[in-house]
Parts: C-alpha cells; structure tokens; sequence
C-alpha cells in the first residue's frame, strides 16, 4: 500500500451522562445494534463546555478531514469544533472510531473500572484477549484501531497537498489503545 504522511488531532469527547457516575444502567442511552449495544449518551453542561473549549483552541488549525465516532458525544463535540473552524466543511462518520464496546458491561461503572485496573497492569498488550461477554477484548479493539489506521491512510492518499492535517473525534479507551497501537 502506498503512503502519504499526515498529520492527526485526536480529540476525546466532553463529559458524557455516562461519566457521572451517579447513574443506573437502565437509566443510560444506548445505541440500536443487536449487539453489541454500546452506550450512546450526550454531553452534560459541561460536556458541551469542555466541547466549545477545544473548539476554540482548534479553531485557527486548517484541517483537510474531519472524522467523528457515530455516538452522540463524540459528534457534539466535533459539530462544536466544526462550528468554529471554517476549514471544516463536513464531518465524516466513521463507526471505527467508536468507543470500545464493554457487552453486558456497558453502564456497570465498577465492573469496568476494574476491568481497566486489571488491563492496565498487564504491560505486554497482547495477552489481552479476554472478551467481556458481548463485548470487545482489547485485542479486538487494536484490530478495529489497524484498520481504522489503514482506512486514514487511504483517505490521506486522496486529499491534495504534502502532509495533510485531520481531526478524529473520539472516545477514551479508543485514544488510549490507539496509543498503544501507533
């Protein structure tokens, strides 16, 4: 495959209803797959706040793409980018920078925050094939981050210019795998 150098912002969303904390899981949005449901809450008040914030740090950066997670609080925050930065002429939205999909975990804020715990101390990454049930293993997400990865390239190949600059919108455990992976 032929390359092209570019240059790539990763934001994470603003503070989601789900981030608080002081929910039940039958009181959070999810999204309408089959499977696997993956939570798909918006931005509080300060989410839409720490949006606007980026916004405004972003908004003199010429970007020649932007791509957005199809879950609401990774979109808000990119329109709140795009609002501000008239480089910005469409958001493009890719369901493979969505946000790692915890199964019959999703909105269980202990179990993943021990989940985490338990992951972040295994340092060599590909060990982590544990899938929780209807969910993603880490291994799973590093693939979906690869092709995500290739996908950019292609997209970088056709735009015009030397090195072109692209926004990601995306999620926590998406940019720290990511991480991980580049």
């Amino acid at each position: 495959m032929a390359t092209k150098p570019f240059n790539m912002i990763v934001v994470r969303h603003g503070e989601g209803f789900h981030n608080l904390g002081t929910h039940t899981k039958n009181e959070l949005e999810f999204t309408s797959d089959d499977r696997p449901k993956t939570i798909n809450s918006s931005l509080t008040k300060k989410g839409l706040l720490q949006a606007n914030l980026v916004a405004e740090r972003l908004k003199d950066t010429a970007f020649d793409l932007a791509i957005t997670s199809d879950l609401k609080r990774a979109t808000q925050t990119a329109e709140a980018i795009k609002k501000s930065n008239d480089s910005i002429k469409q958001l493009v939205t890719w369901p493979l920078v969505r946000e790692r999909c915890l199964g019959d975990f999703e909105g269980v804020q202990e179990v993943c925050k021990a989940l985490r715990i338990v992951e972040n101390a295994v340092s060599d990454r590909d060990y982590l094939t544990w899938r929780p049930p209807n969910g993603e293993s880490v291994q799973d997400l590093r693939q979906r981050i690869t092709s995500f990865l290739q996908e950019v390239q292609k997209a970088a190949l056709n735009i015009p210019g030397d090195s072109p600059s692209i926004l990601v919108s995306t999620h926590g455990l998406f940019k720290d795998a990511l991480y991980y992976v580049i």
